[in-house]
């Protein structure tokens, strides 16, 4: 967890693997793996919204609301600065998810940024869900879809 300033509304996991996401094998697994994990989790399929003054969160169906996958092809050098500009990126609840997925980087040297809004996660949660975003892309990968275990 990358910390964030007092008031920030959303939290950010940074990871650099082995062999990222996007890097052998292209966006579209990765976006897939994301969708797996949106379908699989309503808070990341929530949206809120106001109605005479008062707030209401909807949970949408699976398949309907996916997080955004952003892919920035750049020099090493650079890679740092896109990082710190996308951890700082806002939502709007209403209609984007609360999981916000970057790819930066070139060739097999990439880096993932997940940004997350605190509406979707806590501290007790950030481990199942990052443990579900790597059974949906290992299985992406295998051309297949997560076979999950409640």
């Amino acid at each position: 967890m990358v910390p964030q300033p007092h008031g920030r509304r959303g939290g950010h996991l940074q990871h650099s693997p082995a062999r990222p996401p996007a890097a052998s094998t292209g966006p579209g697994r990765a976006r897939a793996a994301l969708g797996d994990v949106a379908d699989r989790h309503e808070s990341l399929r929530t949206v809120f919204g106001e109605e005479n003054g008062a707030i209401h969160q909807r949970v949408l169906p699976p398949g309907t609301l996916r997080p955004e996958l952003h892919v920035v092809d750049c020099p090493d050098e650079e890679r740092a600065a896109h990082v710190a500009a996308a951890m700082g990126r806002s939502f709007d609840l209403t209609r984007d998810s609360a999981l916000w997925a970057g790819v930066f980087g070139t060739g097999d040297t990439r880096t993932l940024l997940l940004v997350l809004h605190h509406s979707a996660a806590d501290g007790w949660s950030l481990r199942p869900l990052a443990d579900d975003l790597g059974t949906a892309y290992a299985a992406r990968r295998a051309g297949a879809a997560p076979d999950w275990v409640p």
